[in-house]
C-alpha cells in the first residue's frame, strides 16, 4: 500500500477536504460552497474530474446553449441523457443516478469535449455508454462505449458492484442472486436491480441454475427450429420451468421455453 497522503484541508475546485482517513475506497469527505457534504474519490479531486456537488455544471447547463452543431444528432442525445440522469430530478432514472451522488465531470458538460472523446473512443450508433465503476461518476476515465448486451450483462461476462462481482455482492448483501441476475438481463440498470426490495419467494434459483438458464435460451435463439438439438433444448427448457415451479420459485424461466430461434 501506497504512502498516505492526507489532504485534510485542501481544496479541490468549490470543494474542501473536511476530514481525510485512510479508507479502503480512496474517497475523502468533503464540503462544497454550497453547503453540501459528501465523500469524494481522492483521484477525481486531484485530477480535476470532481469539482463540485453538481451545483457548478447546474450553473455551466443553465448557462450554456452551445451544442457545437450538432443538437439534433443521436451522440447529442446521448449526451443530454446523461445530464438528465444526473441533475434533472424529473426524469424517470434520476434516483438511480443523481440521486445517488453520480455526476458528469465539468469538462463534459458542454457538449464540445464530450463529442471529441466520443469520437475517438469508438462510438457508434449502436453502442451504449457504459460507467466502468457503476458507482463512479460520468468521466473519460470511467466510460467507455459497449454493446448492449454487454452493457446489460451477458453470460459471458461478469457484472461488477464497485470492485467485487455481482456474484459476490448478492453473498454479502442476502440478495437472491437469480432475481438480480434476471433483471439485469431484462434490461434494468445495475443500480436499479440491486436496490429495487425483492419480492420474498420460498426459494430462489441457485448461481449455476441461473446460468443453465442463460445457457438454454441462448442456443434456442441460435439453432434451427427443426434441428434434433433444438428440440432437445427445448425439452430441458420446459423441464426447467416444471422444477422451477414446483420449487416454488415463480421466476420469468416460461419465456425460455418460448424463445424464438
Amino acid at each position: 500500500m501506497g504512502k498516505f497522503e492526507d489532504l485534510t484541508g485542501k481544496k479541490f475546485g468549490r470543494w474542501t477536504v473536511i476530514k481525510d482517513e485512510r479508507r479502503k475506497d480512496g474517497k475523502a469527505l468533503c464540503r462544497c460552497e454550497c453547503g453540501v457534504e459528501r465523500l469524494v474519490s481522492k483521484k477525481s479531486l486531484k485530477r480535476k474530474i470532481s469539482q463540485s456537488c453538481g451545483c457548478l455544471a447546474h450553473e455551466k447547463i443553465i448557462g450554456t446553449n452551445i451544442t457545437h452543431g450538432g443538437s439534433k444528432t443521436n451522440l447529442y442525445q446521448r449526451w443530454q441523457g446523461m445530464r438528465n440522469r444526473c441533475f434533472n430530478k424529473n426524469v424517470k432514472n434520476y434516483k438511480y443516478y443523481g440521486g445517488r451522488g453520480i455526476t458528469v465531470c465539468d469538462e463534459w458538460l458542454t457538449f464540445g469535449p464530450f463529442k471529441k472523446w466520443a469520437l475517438v473512443s469508438g462510438y457508434s450508433k449502436s453502442l451504449s455508454l457504459d460507467r466502468i465503476d457503476i458507482n463512479g461518476n460520468y468521466d473519460p476515465s470511467n466510460c467507455r462505449w459497449v454493446t448492449m448486451k454487454e452493457q446489460m450483462g451477458n453470460t459471458h461476462r461478469n457484472i461488477m458492484v464497485g470492485d467485487i462481482c455481482l456474484t459476490e455482492y448478492c453473498k454479502k448483501n442476502n440478495l437472491p442472486y437469480g432475481t438480480i441476475r434476471r433483471r439485469i438481463a431484462d434490461g434494468w440498470p445495475v443500480e436499479k436491480a440491486i436496490s429495487m426490495p425483492v419480492k420474498k419467494q420460498n426459494r430462489t434459483q441457485t448461481v449455476a441454475e441461473t446460468e443453465m438458464d442463460a445457457y438454454i435460451k441462448e442456443h434456442l435463439q441460435k439453432l434451427d427450429n427443426n434441428s434434433p438439438i433444438y428440440a432437445a433444448m427445448q425439452s430441458l427448457a420446459i423441464i426447467r420451468v416444471i422444477a422451477s415451479q414446483l420449487g416454488g420459485n415463480q421466476c420469468k424461466n416460461v419465456d425460455i421455453a418460448a424463445s424464438p430461434a
